[in-house]
């Protein structure tokens, strides 16, 4: 009995003991798990990013030299093409150097011919009102400045031009591209056109004589203009600038010194020189 009793609490106390052997080493890995995923979680997050970063990279490089060969070999092809076009043209330079200059003999002669049968010789330069009455699409400057229509006029011909005549609807429209495009559209911009002392307005030459034919029934011109007065101001000079309840360009007749009788317009005034050369 004693035998007994002695080995059964040896056994409880091994158990006992045992037991917590098994939880202290469940403590330990439980802890050496969590402090080992927790530290060792990015270095194998940035293992694997690396892995990614090195494949990427060699495929980069692999596809580059696929390119460079391709740019090699189209190259060393375009060599060969050209050597053989050379070869193959060379024979045929006789026949065409024989033909081209036959051709420009001929053409020679036929402007020979065209010259002295006109009979036409060379014209003095033109006189500034022919000049200002052709239709020709010339260069121009679009100023912005608070001037009056005068000197406007006077600017214009001190830059070797004058104010814009517009004379065609394609180089009125010429005009209009070149404004919209500058960013001008609100801008009221003084055109080369009075009407003197009577009620006609006309486009005046660089010495301000009228020239060409009256203006006032051009289709230009804004609704129930030119008014030739606004109220008690008079209004003698032509304008140009963008209606919007017409929806267009429009012709306007205004004080030739519009800031004198309406300031607010102070910032919105422009003219439009333009150049024969």
């Amino acid at each position: 009995m004693k035998f007994s009793r002695f080995r059964g609490q040896d056994i409880w106390k091994m158990a006992v003991k045992l037991g917590v052997v098994i939880i202290a080493l469940v403590v330990v890995v439980g802890v050496g798990l969590y402090f080992g995923g927790k530290y060792a979680a990015p270095k194998v997050t940035s293992f694997v990013e690396g892995v990614k970063e090195n494949l990427a990279q060699r495929e980069k490089e692999k596809e580059e030299e696929e390119k460079l060969a391709a740019m090699q070999e189209d190259a060393s092809s375009g060599v060969e093409d050209s050597e053989r076009s050379e070869e193959d043209g060379s024979g045929g330079d006789g026949a065409d150097s024989d033909g081209t200059e036959g051709a420009e003999g001929e053409d020679s002669e036929g402007e020979g011919q065209d010259a002295s049968e006109s009979g036409e010789e060379p014209t003095e330069e033109e006189t500034p009102q022919s000049r200002v009455l052709d239709d020709t699409i010339h260069s121009y400057q679009y100023l912005v400045e608070d001037c009056s229509w005068p000197e406007a006029v006077e600017r214009c011909r001190e830059r070797g031009g004058y104010l814009a005549v517009i004379n065609s609807q394609e180089e009125y429209d010429y005009i209009i591209q070149q404004i919209e495009a500058s960013q001008l559209g609100k801008i009221i911009f003084f055109l080369g056109a009075t009407r003197g002392e009577g009620e006609e307005y006309h486009w005046v030459d660089e010495n301000g004589e009228a020239v060409g034919e009256p203006l006032n029934g051009d289709s230009k011109w804004m609704q129930n203009e030119p008014s030739f007065q606004d109220g008690e101001v008079q209004e003698d000079v032509v304008s140009m600038f963008y209606f919007d309840e017409e929806g267009r360009w429009v012709w306007n007749d205004i004080p030739s010194n519009l800031l004198e009788h309406f300031s607010n317009y102070s910032g919105k005034i422009g003219y439009v020189c333009e150049m024969d050369e």
